[in-house]
């Protein structure tokens, strides 16, 4: 058995969340910040390891940054690569944001230059005409006009990690309010590729075209994890 301790860290990727190292933090890491998704083990420090898993990935300056999901293991721990979550190896211990590159992260952070932190939120939904509530994670863009994703989590009658577009800000307005919002969703190109088949085509019309959100009305801790 290889242990994650044995592993090859030669790669890295840099964060600016760590309060002790504001002006950036190297970690390294199995792999590069290459394309999404982006997963890897990483190593912060002497005995210390996580498993980072981005939910957002875009690029700023030429160059890649994602929204990471830190989960903290044991070194001693098999060095199999997760093929689901949760996993009884890791400890999800908050979410940092990363770029493959010190100095071009130092330049994009300049006053007027940072790279937003798309909001995020988790919640519950359910189509107009089925009211059984089915669980949901919904990410704000980049940009303010980008659209938001929806990322189905379970239930409800349609695939688990089902991703659609929605309306741009859609996370930003639940995590202000405690009504449920109405909106148009469409399912998401490389998540649901075009039919091929009879169907294919019966299964991509019966996803529903409108669903009901719910609204959270809770403080956004996504920026609380320390590296």
């Amino acid at each position: 058995m290889t242990r994650i301790a044995e592993l090859d860290f030669s790669h890295s990727v840099v964060t600016f969340d760590d309060p002790e190292h504001p002006s950036g933090l190297g970690i390294p890491t199995t792999q590069p910040l290459q394309g999404d998704p982006f997963e890897a083990f990483a190593r912060l420090g002497p005995d210390r390891y996580a498993w980072l898993t981005a939910t957002a990935v875009w690029g700023e300056n030429e160059h890649p940054w994602a929204l990471v999901r830190r989960y903290d293991v044991d070194g001693d721990s098999d060095a199999h690569v997760p093929s689901r979550l949760p996993d009884p190896r890791l400890r999800l211990s908050g979410e940092i944001v990363v770029t493959d590159d010190l100095e071009a992260g130092r330049a994009a952070r300049s006053p007027g230059s940072a790279p937003r932190r798309p909001r995020r939120v988790q919640t519950r939904a359910w189509t107009e005409d089925d009211a059984r509530p089915f669980d949901v994670v919904v990410t704000d863009g980049i940009a303010d006009a980008d659209p938001a994703t929806l990322v189905v989590l379970a239930g409800g009658g349609i695939p688990s990690g089902a991703a659609f577009l929605t309306e741009a800000g859609l996370a930003g307005r639940l995590a202000q309010s405690e009504e449920n919002l109405t909106v148009d969703i469409t399912p998401r190109g490389e998540v649901v590729p075009p039919p091929a088949s009879w169907w294919q085509r019966r299964a991509l019309a019966r996803l529903p075209r409108r669903i009901v959100v719910a609204g959270t009305a809770r403080p956004d801790t996504s920026g609380s994890a320390h590296v």
